[in-house]
């Protein structure tokens, strides 16, 4: 029997990110362990700490990073092509 995909709520809060930690020390492959957060600048704010948090605990993890971003210049591949550089904004 497979086991279970864990969804840690409010993840980037102090009892959240004790939870994750808990189910990694108890052997829950980083795979199964889903992180739920409220706030995408808390959510920024955590991923540092949260790989390294994966790091430390020296389990295999997977790590998967939302690529919305890449698809928004998409619409505007024509221009790009034709001017031989993708300008946009980063910070």
């Amino acid at each position: 029997m497979k086991q279970p995909i864990y969804g840690i709520t409010a993840a980037s809060g102090h009892l959240g990110r004790l939870s994750a930690q808990e189910l990694l020390l108890r052997g829950v492959p980083a795979s199964d362990v889903v992180a739920v957060v409220r706030s995408r600048s808390k959510a920024a704010d955590e991923h540092q700490k949260t790989e390294q948090t994966l790091r430390e605990a020296d389990v295999p993890f997977t790590l998967l990073r939302n690529g919305w971003y890449s698809e928004n210049y998409t619409d505007q591949l024509g221009h790009y092509l034709e001017n031989g550089e993708i300008v946009g904004a980063a910070g």
